[in-house]
């Protein structure tokens, strides 16, 4: 006797179903990227303040925001502060540091997923991921 419920799917049907979900994700991230409110990527990148490279980079292709990041030490800082991360002379990332980055002593500043993106569809990224080829601006002490 088989039991009450959901009925069995054959491994086909399972796998359909599983597509067709992350065809739905895939579709509803897209929507979203398209409807939602985005900043500019074209604002020069400041003259003022200190400039240093991340400690590292992690930049990956997505259909989710907030895959990509640069580490950045965060020592002296205050939560509130904002840090800028700039690449080609233009501001890509901005990130208001928050009490937990400045209790851990580095910040995950975070790089626009469309900007990732971009740089993968166009077969750019490659150049982006060491550490040396970003700027992160802190702001001026004085």
């Amino acid at each position: 006797m088989k039991p009450a419920g959901w009925p069995r799917l054959s491994r086909r049907a399972a796998i359909g179903v599983v597509l067709g979900l992350a065809l739905v994700v895939v579709v509803a991230g897209i929507g979203a990227y398209l409807v939602l409110p985005q900043r500019e990527l074209d604002t020069p990148c400041p003259t003022v303040g200190r400039a240093e490279h991340p400690l590292a980079t992690h930049l990956v292709p997505n259909v989710l925001e907030h895959q990509s990041w640069l580490l950045v030490p965060t020592t002296g800082l205050q939560s509130g502060t904002v840090l800028l991360a700039c690449t080609d002379g233009v501001v890509i990332g901005i990130d208001p540091l928050d009490q937990s980055d400045v209790d851990t002593g580095t910040d995950t500043l975070p790089i626009p997923t469309r900007w990732v993106d971009g740089k993968w569809f166009a077969g750019q990224l490659g150049a982006y991921l060491t550490p040396d080829r970003w700027v992160v601006i802190y702001p001026s002490t004085s």
